[in-house]
C-alpha cells in the first residue's frame, strides 16, 4: 500500500513539474527568435466590367451629383428685403424722407453705419445716389447705374 502511494504521489510531482519545466524553457526560445509573419499578396484580377455594371455605376454617379446640387442652394435670397446691391456693395434701405422740401435717403452699409444721403452724395466706395422718386432710387457705379424699384402693385384679382 506505501508502495502505491509513493508511486502516485511521484506521477503527481512529475504531471506538475515536468509541464513547468517545458513552458520556462519555450518562454527562454521564444525571446530569442523574432517572431516571422508571412505577409500574403494576392494579384489583382483584371476583371472585364460588364455593361450592366457600367449603366449601373453611371446611374450611380448621376444619382449622387442630382443629391449634391440639390443640396446647394440654386440663388441666395437677401437677408433683408430692403438690401440694396449694386457691385459687391449692400446697401439696407431704411427709409426715404422729405423735410422742408428736400429729400433724403437713410442708408446703412455692410459696417451696420447709418448715412445720411441726399441726390448726388456718395455712398460706400464709389457708389453716388443719382435720382430719388416716389416708386425708385437709382444708384451708380463707375461700372453700372442701377435702378431699384420700391413698392410694386400687385393684385391677387384673376380677372383683371
Amino acid at each position: 500500500m506505501n508502495v502505491i502511494i509513493a508511486v502516485f504521489s511521484v506521477l503527481a510531482v512529475l504531471c506538475v513539474a515536468i509541464p513547468q519545466l517545458l513552458t520556462s524553457n519555450n518562454e527562454a526560445s521564444n525571446a530569442n527568435n523574432a517572431v516571422q509573419t508571412t505577409q500574403l499578396v494576392l494579384p489583382v484580377q483584371n476583371m472585364a466590367v460588364s455593361a450592366l455594371q457600367r449603366d449601373w455605376q453611371a446611374q450611380l454617379e448621376l444619382l449622387k451629383q442630382q443629391k449634391q446640387a440639390a443640396e446647394q442652394p440654386k440663388t441666395q435670397k437677401p437677408k433683408n428685403l430692403n438690401a440694396l446691391t449694386i457691385g459687391n456693395q449692400v446697401f439696407t434701405l431704411m427709409g426715404i424722407f422729405n423735410q422742408n422740401g428736400s429729400i433724403f435717403v437713410l442708408i446703412k452699409d455692410e459696417q451696420q453705419a447709418l448715412s445720411k444721403v441726399t441726390q448726388g452724395d456718395t455712398i460706400g466706395n464709389s457708389v453716388k445716389l443719382i435720382k430719388v422718386t416716389t416708386s425708385s432710387i437709382t444708384l451708380a457705379t463707375p461700372e453700372q447705374t442701377k435702378t431699384f424699384k420700391l413698392f410694386q402693385r400687385q393684385s391677387n384679382d384673376k380677372t383683371s
